[in-house]
């Protein structure tokens, strides 16, 4: 398919929600960042939140279609009820949804069809039954899941429906099959946004005085993100009489008990969810430091809380990639995270950061307390993750790379 060199070319992307995330606001940056006399981008959310209010004050055109998602939880109906409901709703939903996503796609005739997840099975077949050029971005590390059913249906889909496809790091394209279509690309952070040079407000914001640390995370909030750790260790510096506070920034979705034990299995049995988030704050009430850990839910002046920071801690374990990482490499702040997944690629060891080898509570503390004891091995970290930023990191080194693989889809961009 070649492209007409007068016209713009049409892109329609997918996106799999509209909460706030990594996923979203990466995307988003992207579409900001293409040139609109070459792109004309079109954006189709699975869901209304919070983050589709983004896409509406840049100005960017986007429209709804409520679809089923093929998550982890598709095909796991033998861990119960709510894994059973997924799989029932999925079975049902998806010739309606199949065939509304082949209308959407029709209204609009893009030229390139851009899915921003690899949950996105139903809009990817749409796509191919369309023979529509597809460009696949996968943002998760695609797990086992019940005998590696999922993974292998997703792995066989992407591959039969995809012209290219986008893996956001290293670990991420691990998990997808051997393909010269398949490529790595990762996210990239505005240094113009992102400037560490700007001061911040947050000490006024919460009344904080300049002798105390503050000591960050940035992401949503859920167990396996590595919150409750952080809480833990937060009151181990607390008891230790560490003048430091402990921001969260973030909100969370409503998640299944992954707990073990019997009175939870129940729960997910009787399809009982509850809120990461909730279970957090009462921790924290329990431990009494409900002073010393603030929650400021989502926000959308990360630059100026960040700039605020003396540094951000990052301990999940199973995110493709830790935009807070480079993020905080931007603005010029040290990154303790866990020596695991894509950790390990945006995380040089004791140059940009620290990586744990492990996420106790008394290990995060240590490394913590460390680097508050030690200020100017923190700056220079700092410093590092900057330079790392700026030379690996950037917005336009990411676009560039995106518009690379478009051109590949066509004689010219």
């Amino acid at each position: 398919m070649a492209f007409e060199e007068h016209e713009r070319i049409k892109i329609l992307f997918f996106h799999h929600g509209g909460t706030i995330g990594g996923a979203p606001l990466s995307l988003l940056y992207l579409i900001q960042n293409l040139n609109k006399t070459k792109f004309e981008p079109h954006v189709v959310f699975t869901q209304y939140g919070p983050v589709v209010k983004l896409f509406e004050e840049s100005g960017i055109g986007y429209e709804i279609c409520p679809i089923s998602l093929f998550h982890h939880h598709t095909l796991y109906w033998l861990k119960g009820l709510p894994g059973l409901k997924d799989f029932i709703f999925f079975g049902i939903k998806f010739f309606p949804d199949f065939f509304r996503l082949r209308q959407i796609i029709r209204k609009h005739d893009p030229d390139i069809i851009h899915l921003n997840s690899s949950t996105l099975l139903i809009a990817g077949l749409a796509a191919y039954s369309l023979k529509h050029q597809v460009v696949w971005h996968v943002r998760e590390v695609l797990h086992d899941g019940y005998f590696g059913v999922r993974k292998r249906i997703i792995q066989f889909i992407i591959n039969k429906c995809s012209t290219q496809i986008i893996a956001i790091s290293k670990t991420a394209a691990s998990r997808l099959p051997e393909t010269p279509k398949l490529n790595v690309v990762y996210n990239g952070v505005s240094l113009e946004y992102f400037d560490r040079n700007i001061s911040s407000s947050l000490n006024k914001e919460l009344l904080i005085g300049n002798n105390y640390s503050l000591i960050g995370m940035i992401g949503q909030i859920y167990k396996a993100k590595g919150v409750f750790q952080f809480v833990q260790a937060a009151r181990i510096l607390v008891g230790k009489g560490v003048r430091a506070k402990f921001i969260l920034v973030g909100d969370a979705p409503i998640l299944e008990d992954h707990q073990s034990h019997i009175k939870n299995n129940l729960k997910k049995w009787l399809g009982i969810k509850y809120n990461d988030l909730l279970e957090l704050k009462k921790m924290v009430y329990q431990y009494g430091i409900e002073n010393d850990v603030i929650f400021l839910g989502n926000r959308t002046d990360v630059p100026n809380i960040l700039a605020g920071l003396d540094m951000v801690v990052f301990l999940s374990g199973v995110d493709a990639f830790g935009r807070p990482i480079i993020e905080a490499g931007a603005m010029g702040k040290p990154v303790i995270a866990l020596n695991k997944g894509s950790c390990q690629e945006l995380v040089k060891d004791n140059v940009t950061g620290i990586l744990l080898k492990s996420d106790e509570p008394e290990v995060v503390a240590d490394a913590i307390l460390g680097l508050i004891l030690d200020p100017e091995r923190a700056k220079k970290l700092g410093e590092a993750g900057y330079q790392m930023a700026r030379s690996k990191f950037t917005i336009q080194k990411h676009v560039d790379a995106i518009c690379g693989i478009y051109s590949r889809l066509g004689e010219t961009i």
